[in-house]
């Protein structure tokens, strides 16, 4: 556990209490609020932190993303949960934010937010069940087609790809052969499924599966394929072999069933994320801020690629079953301003997975390439490990295809692409005409009118 020399004060919460009591029983005490298993309450003065409740603020990430400046000002907190004393007289929080862009998994935290009084932080992600009232978007005929789709997604099928991936000695980020001959890889596997195939960038290459749709709209399908240790052995199978094998195994799932999207579909393997997100970060940065001009023209519609209507669904590290966790778990981590593209998923999970997966819900986002779609306003979800921060193999060269299970992957994998398609929606091949229901609407673009 973390600790700092001067820290909020806090006492332990007992089972039996209600929140706040026991430090609405300390004297002085102005506010409270609990953090996992302590509730913290306003300082004593004299002090050298504040008593403004507003002088304080939390965000979600790992212990190794805290930097010198940010363990100074760290007053408190339990598991992924850090409480900062950011007086507004010294910058607040805004001063440190920016530092914490762009970076990956465990140096990453999520955007500051204001210390809530009287509120229960939660240390672990509550769980995700779904609205009652969802229905699919889709017709019934294009309900048959997800149904079709999603049976495609297999465990066999994904654990075909994963092999070939970690047969890599490595595909870091630093290693120009190792990158060669993932991006080779990638290729050639999106050329097999007859679906376009285009790559992005020069020394940081995304390598993209291109499926046209019928209208406009674009739905992104996202991994980074690149893999660390930085220098020797990088199988990377749980981190990131797991999402590119899924993405793959998605991508031919698609293109074996013919599914006719009235969305543009973008199957993309992202490069450079283990450096910070720079794969992604092009990727995203060409929708935002320029149309998708920088997107190779085969691999785009004649009309421009519009932020406001692109949806990214991205996957890392899908594959490591926690053995601390009671139920296999796949968290869905986002803003909640993404609600229905986490309604897909979720209810896409029910219908094709029953009660083999709990769904959890984190709302503040941090540290994957979520994070360049977020950071824009497209509404992007990433589908992750429920308890990722416990894999022991984090960036090591045991990162091997023995930590994988390949059922519990392919059922994240069955869960997105069941959503996949409900976002983008169906057309017939014999009519041209909608497989979308009558009640289908673009529930991305409603998102963005009102903005996060």
């Amino acid at each position: 556990m973390i600790t700092t020399a001067t820290g909020l004060p806090f006492v332990p919460l007992r089972e039996s209490d209600e929140l706040g009591a026991a430090a609405r029983s300390v004297k002085g005490a102005k506010w409270w609020t609990q953090v996992g298993s302590r509730v913290y309450h306003s300082p004593e003065a004299p002090s050298r932190l504040s008593t403004n409740i507003n002088d304080y603020y939390y965000a979600m990430g790992s212990e190794g993303a805290l930097t010198d400046e940010l363990m100074r000002q760290r007053v408190g907190g339990e598991g992924r949960v850090h409480i900062f004393h950011l007086p507004k007289s010294r910058g607040g929080p805004s001063m440190l934010q920016t530092s914490l862009r762009g970076r990956t998994r465990r140096s990453s935290l999520s955007d500051f937010k204001r210390l809530p009084m009287g509120v229960d932080i939660k240390t672990q992600f509550p769980e995700y069940t779904g609205e009652s009232n969802y229905s699919n978007p889709l017709s019934s005929a294009g309900q048959h087609v997800e149904v079709a789709a999603v049976a495609e997604v297999t465990k066999e099928s994904f654990s075909e790809y994963l092999t070939k991936l970690v047969a890599l000695t490595t595909r870091s980020y630093n290693s120009k052969k190792g990158t060669s001959e993932a991006v080779s890889l990638l290729k050639s596997e999106f050329e097999a499924m007859g679906m376009t195939v285009c790559t992005q960038g020069s020394g940081i290459m995304n390598v993209v599966g291109f499926v046209p749709g019928t209208s406009t709209g674009n739905v992104v399908v996202g991994a980074h394929y690149d893999s660390r240790p930085f220098s020797g052995a990088a199988p990377g199978a749980e981190d990131n072999g797991s999402g590119t094998a899924a993405l793959l195994a998605m991508a031919r799932a698609f293109m074996k069933t013919k599914v006719k999207p009235e969305k543009n579909v973008y199957f993309v393997a992202f490069g450079g994320e283990e450096p910070g997100l720079l794969g992604s970060t092009e990727f995203a940065g060409s929708i935002s801020e320029n149309n998708g001009q920088e997107i190779p023209a085969e691999c785009r519609q004649a009309h421009s690629l519009e932020p406001d209507s692109t949806t990214a669904i991205i996957m890392d590290e899908i594959g490591w079953v926690s053995p601390s966790m009671k139920d296999r778990t796949v968290n869905l981590e986002a803003y909640d301003w993404t609600k229905d593209l986490m309604e897909h998923l979720v209810h896409s999970c029910h219908d094709h997975n029953g009660d083999s997966l709990k769904v959890v819900h984190n709302n503040a986002p941090f540290g994957s390439d979520h994070m360049c779609f977020l950071d824009r306003n497209m509404a992007a979800v990433l589908t992750i490990n429920g308890d990722d921060e416990a894999y022991p193999n984090y960036h090591q060269s045991s990162d091997t295809i023995e930590n994988v299970d390949m059922q519990y992957a392919s059922e994240i994998a069955k869960m997105n692409m069941g959503a996949l398609i409900r976002v983008a929606g169906v057309h017939s091949h014999s009519t041209g005409s909608s497989l979308s229901g009558h009640h289908h609407h673009d529930h991305t673009h409603s998102l963005m009118d009102t903005g996060p």
